[in-house]
């Protein structure tokens, strides 16, 4: 339920997600924490993509009380700034949850496509840079984060770099 909550996510079928995230949830409670925390994760990502706010920010909760070393709440309060167009707010938000997850060397996915989406409207395109190149480091699947770094390139005139990562990503 989970993994298909993920992919219904993907392919924007939000309702249909939110169901299989609600599922996954359920059955989640009969595991451990892992389980309950990837749960949660997903549902959470699923509520912010419907905007609703309040079931984002209660799964979160809910993903942090399995696995605190997460940043999930932070994670959820930066996507709900950036939303609202508060991007130094949610820069350091993402900021907080990356500075969490270098103590415990884990990662999140999208965390650092989001943290350099930020610093890009705030026009820090190097760092926005570095952040869409840890992204991909972490998650080279995420066409995201290739899209944003060769639309990066792409406004600072850098034609050859941005066929570059086009290639990279073929």
């Amino acid at each position: 339920a989970r993994a298909l909550a993920d992919a219904l996510l993907k392919t924007d079928k939000t309702d249909a997600a939110k169901e299989q995230a609600a599922i996954a949830v359920m059955l989640a409670e009969a595991e451990g924490p892992q389980e309950i925390f990837a749960a949660h994760e997903v549902a959470a990502r699923v509520a912010l993509a419907s905007e609703d706010k309040d079931a984002a920010v209660q799964h979160a909760e809910a993903a942090h009380e399995a696995d605190p070393s997460m940043p999930v709440q932070q994670f959820v309060q930066g996507r709900l700034l950036y939303d609202e167009g508060e991007y130094e707010k949610a820069a350091a938000s993402f900021k907080e949850a990356a500075a969490m997850l270098a103590e415990h060397g884990r990662s999140l996915a999208d965390l650092h496509l989001y943290l350099g989406e930020s610093l890009a409207r705030l026009d820090r395109y190097d760092e926005a840079e570095l952040q869409f190149r840890e992204e991909l480091q972490d998650f080279p699947r995420s066409m995201q984060a290739y899209t944003s770094l060769a639309m990066l390139y792409r406004a600072s005139n850098r034609d050859a770099a941005v066929e570059d990562v086009l290639n990279e990503l073929v």
